[in-house]
């Protein structure tokens, strides 16, 4: 019988009196009762809103044992085995591998009640066909291991330089580096995690808390997915409630992204199929690559269970699943990324890469024989306890520490979630009919309340993860001295930090490299003393704590025993889920102020020329001189850092701002088939999305999804004139995604695929703008205030007011603009003359009588006027194209140290990413420039950091302030639906702010794909379908409305989706679905 989740989730805690938890209070015992409804005045007197930033007394401290003891575990995998064995093979022989080789699990994959993702073995989309890369033709697949690496193997080497071609099925038995030939090599790694309630401490001196937990832990294992080598993870529900487990950030089938009615049952499992692969894209030859930009770095994991989701993560069910491929391998293993170089870019489990790691680990030890590293190292080589380690830690499931996969001592994992903690009981106190969202003031990080980490003196990587349900940070970084914790006085012995003036935060906060965003890498690192972290957010930082341990040193700041204390602390005013507070308003985000990051400082001089233009109102920075969101004046202490003298084992690493790490292909404006919008609002109680709350049955946008070697229909929009075809892998559809007004913050989160920035746009003041029937009226449109791209800032509000009008021109201007704006430069074409010559005959550009007379004749920096004519008479075609070519002569030393440098030059904001590099290689043209271009270019850095990270990179989570639209581009290169797009707010999730969409094509892959994206709602395929079915007819893939084959009809009344009659869809609520009353026979 399945629990009333909604009678479920309102509860707070779990039978304590069942648990043999005496709870005295007064000097009374009493039991807790079983899942109490949580006591609102109770969450009321213990968080305080108000005093968020005073800690208890006990804060911050030190820790035992391994420096690396606040990283979650890895779990090991219960079996690696080959695709051939694991499954049955072509012919799905009875001989099939148990799943585990630990815990005894002999129930092969996809036999369990849940099944498996159908691409497993059978019914890929559009038919198990392999394509002919020569012929361009498909033809049948001798299996669907075939048909899968076939369906995502490239056709060439992609522009990264990696020339790898593997992607299904990259890694195989033996020591051999060649893909493998067939199914019978290719490596599968299996893991178990099982899902069950534990108690476990976590405040001193108060009871020990229950949680739900992924294998005992919170967070849960860590994984360590390598890009090529498939995945299956068997999540087993011993819970009381049902679970859907999504891989956030992941490119995986319906059945493994953790559909919210994609249950894990209670008792039951379901076999998560993580295929490990990257997408293909069309390279300019018309070839499929695969997509390196797309590669993830950072993802995590947690439960998605339809209604449940925000009790669920609240109860400790997430944890972190790091990626890795050759692109980041290589970082590292060079010594760009912190790490310990080769011992950090190998795992020992791939016999390829075993004799490499052990030559490497040998190395290390021979010239660092009495380090901290080289004696853990050997104990684990001798199988000895390892007094370090984490007590309690059971090594046949998970590694230990040195032993990991790409072991790194520096490079910290750390989630960042808040609780209300009961003292009396020890329990979460959770009000489950908060519609604002959840927040609480104790600080949790790893699970951890305020912990102390002990580092050295060098450069870390901070993974940050908001796993928080409804929190927002700003975070920074602070010295002790600045932050001043100190008695408040009180009885309790609590602790509170200094009044820091808002002019003075910024100067007093420390600098570190921002080097991704979500799941991705960026382009290139950018330098903030701040971030932003919305809910379900990562920020992938660079700390070097040898130059904060050095400023420290100087100002006389280290401690009693020579270390340096810092903090990280979160500054954003946020009293409830409603989101941060604005500079004019207590209890409603302010709506004449841009949402972070677009932070504008009035005596900016671009930000000056903006607002005398007309286009950002002078309104907009209210009363102070910036115009960005408040900060707290006595920040919230959240983790405490202390940075030994000594370095540690290793040489440091040598990213800096021109690290070039990875640049994303942009969707440009011929790719874009299909435009939607989305409205984020509060309606009928809860919360919508279009006026309408989220069904489980239908699909709201029906995307074409891209397939090597498939065209799909481009209607001409003339009755006459036919459809053209275009490759379905170039397919992109843009987002606009409207925040509805009210003063709450949605960070939206796309599953299955990332996409990128076009525009963040300050709106309409939404409230009583927006008509009944939820569209935007002619009122709100004129007020929309939209945000200049980078080429605007550049030229229009930067340079151009200094270059153009003037009666001589400058070439150091020109040139410094043209080539922040990625267009040209014309001192480079005057300085390769010779080459331009023999480069535009080859390059097929046609030359006029005069053009080539002025081509003759010998070009010099006096020239330049005459050459600036000369490009300008060209077709704006021909002038792109010369233009590009320029700026790959003055860039050609970066090109040949760094492919992936070319794909930064395909960017349209490709000058903010390379700023600093632009700077430098003008060098000495820039000394006698005038005050007034210094000014305008240290304005540009300061903005480029917005325009540069958060437009160029990628996203998986986009936060929408109060009252801003944003807009995102995204292709459909994987797997198809249905799947999900949310308020990753997840009260405001479970409260129905969710839309499905499904990428899909309208027959085989051998066929031209003339599916109209422009079908919505439509009925969506459902969970039984794509279950499964073949290996296991009995399995059931969705709850509970399944009424088809396998599922035995009688015992529930209605079909799985409403048909191709989608009356049902435009009601905004559907009555709810019951059980049938018919007994089982």
């Amino acid at each position: 019988m399945s629990i009333n989740r909604r009678r479920f989730i309102g509860a707070t805690t779990a039978s304590a009196a069942a648990l043999g938890i005496n709870i005295t209070e007064s000097g009374n015992a009493r039991a807790q009762d079983p899942y109490e409804p949580a006591d609102k005045g109770r969450i009321a007197k213990l968080f305080n809103k108000g005093e968020q930033h005073v800690l208890p007394g006990w804060a911050f401290r030190p820790s035992n044992g391994s420096p690396l003891r606040i990283v979650p575990h890895t779990l090991r995998p219960s079996r690696t085995d080959t695709w051939e064995n694991l499954s049955g093979g072509v012919s799905h022989q009875s001989t099939v591998a148990p799943f585990s080789q630990v815990g005894n699990d002999q129930v092969p994959i996809g036999k369990v009640m849940h099944g498996i993702a159908v691409e497993w073995n059978g019914n890929m989309i559009g038919g198990n066909l392999k394509y002919d890369h020569d012929q361009k033709t498909w033809s049948p697949a001798n299996s669907s291991w075939e048909a899968m690496r076939e369906r995502v193997r490239p056709e060439t080497t992609d522009e990264y330089g990696i020339g790898d071609l593997g992607n299904w099925g990259k890694f195989g038995n033996g020591p051999e580096n060649s893909e493998p030939a067939d199914a019978k090599d290719s490596l599968v790694r299996c893991y178990k995690v099982e899902m069950f309630e534990k108690m476990l401490p976590v405040v001193p001196s108060f009871p020990p808390t229950l949680f739900y937990t992924y294998q005992g832990m919170v967070p849960g294992p860590t994984f360590r997915f390598r890009h090529g080598m498939p995945a299956v993870v068997r999540f087993q529900n011993h819970l009381q409630t049902e679970v859907s487990i999504h891989h956030h950030g992941g490119h995986n089938p319906t059945h493994a992204d953790g559909f919210p009615s994609f249950y894990a049952l209670q008792g039951e499992s379901r076999d998560y199929l993580y295929p490990n692969i990257l997408p293909l894209r069309i390279n300019k030859e018309g070839l499929s690559e695969l997509d390196f930009g797309e590669g993830q770095s950072t993802t995590w994991y947690h439960d998605h269970g339809l209604d449940a989701t925000a009790f669920n993560v609240m109860r400790g069910l997430s944890g972190f699943a790091l990626w890795f491929d050759e692109i980041e391998l290589k970082l590292i293993r060079q010594g760009v990324l912190p790490g310990l170089g080769a011992i950090s870019s190998f795992d020992s489990d791939l016999e390829r890469e075993a004799r490499l790691l052990e030559a490497a680990w040998k190395s290390f030890k021979e010239a660092n024989p009495k380090s901290y590293w080289s004696k853990r190292h050997q104990l684990a080589k001798k199988n000895l306890p390892d007094p370090e380690e984490k007590p309690g830690v059971e090594f046949d499931r998970f590694y230990r520490e040195v032993e990991t996969p790409y072991f790194n001592p520096y490079d910290l994992p750390l989630v960042l979630q808040d609780r209300v903690i009961d003292p009396l009981t020890g329990q979460i106190l959770y009000d489950s009919d908060g519609h604002n969202g959840y927040i609480g003031n104790t600080q949790l990080i790893n699970g951890v309340p305020w912990p102390e980490i002990q580092v050295k003196s060098r450069k870390y990587r901070l993974r940050l993860l908001d796993g928080s349900n409804a929190r927002i940070y700003r975070l920074r970084f602070l010295d002790k001295d600045t932050l001043g914790l100190h008695p408040t006085g009180r009885p309790d012995g609590s602790i509170e930090p200094n009044r820091i003036p808002e002019d003075r935060l910024e100067g007093s906060s420390m600098d570190f490299l921002r080097i991704g965003k979500d799941s991705w890498l960026w382009p290139t690192p950018q330098k903030r003393k701040s971030l932003l972290l919305n809910m379900a957010n990562r920020a992938d930082i660079i700390v070097d704590f040898k130059a904060w341990f050095d400023a420290a040193e100087r100002a006389g700041r280290l401690n009693a025993d020579g270390h340096a204390e810092y903090y990280m602390v979160n500054t954003m005013p946020q009293f409830d889920g409603r989101g941060p507070k604005g500079k004019l308003a207590e209890d409603a985000g302010d709506p004449n102020v841009f949402p972070l990051p677009f932070e504008l400082d009035d005596q900016n001089p671009v930000v000056q020329q903006m607002i005398a233009t007309g286009q950002i109102p002078p309104s907009l920075f209210g009363e102070g001189p910036l115009g960005r969101m408040r900060e707290l004046d006595q920040p919230i202490a959240l983790i405490k850092f202390v940075i030994t003298r000594d370095m540690g084992d290793g040489p440091d690493a040598t990213i800096d701002e021109n690290t070039i790490l990875r640049p994303r292909h942009a969707i440009v404006d011929e790719d874009v088939m299909a435009v939607r919008e989305f409205i984020f609002e509060r309606g009928k109680g809860a919360w919508m999305v279009n006026s309408r709350f989220y069904d489980p049955t239908i699909s709201n946008a029906s995307a074409i999804i891209g397939i090597k070697g498939q065209k799909f229909e481009v209607p001409s929009g003339q009755p006459n004139t036919p459809p053209t075809l275009k490759p379905s892998l170039s397919y992109a559809e843009e987002w606009i995604f409207r925040n509805g007004g009210g003063g709450w913050w949605h960070p939206i989160h796309v599953h299955l695929e990332g996409h990128q920035l076009v525009g963040y746009e300050k709106d309409f003041e939404a409230d009583g703008l927006v008509g009944a029937d939820g569209l935007l009226g002619a009122q709100g449109q004129a007020q929309m205030t939209g945000l200049p791209n980078w080429e605007q800032l550049v030229s229009t509000y930067g340079l151009d007011p200094l270059i153009l009008g003037k009666p001589t021109i400058d070439p150091t201007l020109i040139d410094l603009r043209d080539t922040l704006i990625g267009k040209r430069h014309l001192s480079q074409l005057i300085a390769s003359q010779k080459e331009l010559r023999t480069w535009l005959p080859s390059a097929g550009i046609p030359l006029t009588p005069s053009q080539e007379k002025t081509l003759g004749e010998d070009w010099s920096l006096q020239s330049y006027r005459m050459v600036l004519e000369w490009f300008d008479s060209f077709s704006p075609e021909d002038q792109n194209r010369i233009g590009r070519w320029s700026l790959e002569q003055f860039y050609r030393v970066e090109m040949d140290k760094e492919p992936k440098f070319r794909i930064l030059l395909d960017r349209p904001s490709s000058g903010a990413a390379l700023f600093e590099t632009i700077l430098g290689k003008f060098g000495n043209r820039l000394l006698g420039v005038p005050a007034t271009v210094r000014a305008i270019l240290d304005g540009l850095r300061k903005l480029r950091l917005q325009w540069a990270g958060d437009a160029i990179g990628n996203h998986d989570t986009q936060a929408l302030g109060p009252n801003t639209i944003a807009r995102v581009r995204m292709r459909f290169r994987t797997w198809s639906g249905p799947l999900a797009f949310h308020c990753h707010n997840v009260e405001h999730e479970d409260m129905r702010m969710m839309v499905n969409f499904e990428p899909t094509m309208s027959g085989r892959v051998d066929e031209v794909n003339r599916h109209d994206p422009n079908v919505n709602p439509a009925a969506r395929t459902h969970g039984q379908d794509v279950t499964d079915l073949l290996t296991n007819p009995s399995a059931i893939g969705e709850m509970p409305w399944e009424s088809i084959d396998g599922f035995p009809s009688y015992r529930w009344e209605e079909k799985p989706v409403p048909g191709k009659d989608v009356g049902k869809a435009r009601d905004p609520m559907i009555p709810s679905r019951r059980p049938s009353k018919t007994s089982k026979p």
